[in-house]
């Protein structure tokens, strides 16, 4: 084969692997924006069948505000029941970093932390480490929305202290539960002062 004949046959060639290449980058690039939907759909597979499962996990919401409020059953909405899986309790913290973020309460490190927490925990529940990281951001998330101790009849950083870091948080998802439903009827009162 000649040179030139050589020179057309690669670039055949290479059409041809361009062309094959853009179904795997469609591919590729869906699977990435798939990827970063909404946190809550990893706690949505967990969740128990509820009317049409939209009420706790709403993608379409107005705010952060208004998801942690949804999320944590702050007013007329239930807190759905799957608090024992991680991902669930994982969103919760996303939420509550996302909602302290809209009404600048906190440091932007604590978001960052509470985000940290989120991923420790999915990484290894198990972990006392990870009880530890949870606890301690919670205890700031707390201080955030109570800086006074707790103006509130119901103390944020007492629910908080009380997970005890030398035991695995899912055995204590009662207490992360608590604070998750306090913090949102404490953040409802902080975004809507007026009710």
């Amino acid at each position: 084969m000649t040179q030139a004949g050589d020179v057309r046959q690669r670039r055949r060639w290479g059409r041809v692997f361009l062309l094959a290449m853009v179904p795997v980058m469609a591919a590729v690039f869906w699977a990435v924006e798939r990827a970063g939907d909404d946190d809550a759909d990893g706690a949505r597979a967990g969740a128990p069948p509820q009317d049409d499962g939209a009420t706790a996990f709403n993608s379409e919401v107005t705010s952060p505000v208004e998801d942690y409020l949804r999320f944590a059953g702050a007013g007329d909405s239930p807190m759905p029941e799957p608090d024992a899986v991680p991902e669930y309790i994982a969103a919760g913290l996303r939420k509550l970093a996302g909602a302290l973020g809209a009404l600048t309460l906190g440091s932007h490190d604590l978001q960052v932390d509470l985000r940290v927490a989120a991923e420790h925990l999915l990484l290894n529940p198990a972990s006392t480490a990870t009880t530890t990281v949870v606890r301690r951001g919670l205890i700031s998330a707390a201080a955030a929305m109570q800086p006074s101790g707790g103006s509130n009849h119901v103390d944020l950083r007492r629910i908080a202290q009380s997970i005890e870091p030398d035991r695995p948080l899912l055995d204590q998802r009662a207490a992360v539960r608590d604070f998750f439903r306090e913090s949102a009827m404490a953040m409802q009162k902080v975004s809507n002062p007026a009710a």
